[in-house]
């Protein structure tokens, strides 16, 4: 009798946690958690206003998360680290594709003038214009397929380089995640609109 009370049951033992420091619910647990955190109300006029209610609060973080960059509440297509390396590294830099849009429309007024001469310099400056683009994203591809590579070997790499080159030609501005860093790498932090604060 002596040996059974000596014996650990399996309330003694420490419960088993993972790499993250904390035991992982079991399954039950975890699904009553959820149902119990949305609660879907019985009538259907209240479960549709209660899902509008839901999915406007999605939105509005969204757009927070949109000038902090909040990884939690981003579009699937902006979270993860690599994804933040490469828009990191893209907005830390100046390059064709960031005067490539204003740079556009300025041809476009003397391609409209009437002068064969004028439109013969607009349209050697827009192929000249596009090769240096060209150059400037296969630099771009190469380079942060180099270093994703290196910093992420174990993470999905797929799409990084369309993303970055996507993100490059996009007016500084106008790129969403807005940019939390300067050109030259440093950070800096976005201004909320006022419907966001």
């Amino acid at each position: 009798m002596a040996n059974d009370a000596s014996t650990p049951t399996d309330s003694d033992q420490p419960s088993k946690t993972g790499a993250k420091g904390r035991a992982t619910p079991k399954r039950k647990d975890a699904e009553a958690a959820r149902k119990q955190a949305v609660s879907v109300p019985k009538d259907k006029k209240a479960a549709r206003a209660a899902m509008r209610s839901r999915e406007a609060n999605a939105r509005i973080e969204m757009r927070r998360a949109f000038y902090t960059g909040d990884e939690k509440h981003l579009p699937s297509r902006d979270k993860g680290p690599v994804r933040k390396f490469v828009r990191n590294y893209i907005d830390s830099r100046v390059g064709v594709g960031d005067l490539f849009v204003p740079l556009a429309f300025l041809i476009l007024i003397p391609l409209l003038n009437p002068s064969a001469a004028a439109q013969a310099t607009a349209s050697l400056f827009w192929t000249f214009m596009l090769l240096a683009l060209m150059v400037d994203s296969l630099f771009i591809a190469m380079r942060i397929t180099r270093l994703v590579k290196a910093k992420f070997p174990n993470e999905l790499r797929r799409g990084v380089v369309a993303y970055a080159l996507l993100r490059s030609i996009q007016i500084r501005f106008s790129r969403l995640p807005k940019p939390v860093v300067k050109i030259g790498g440093a950070p800096r932090t976005n201004k909320l609109p006022k419907s966001l604060q």
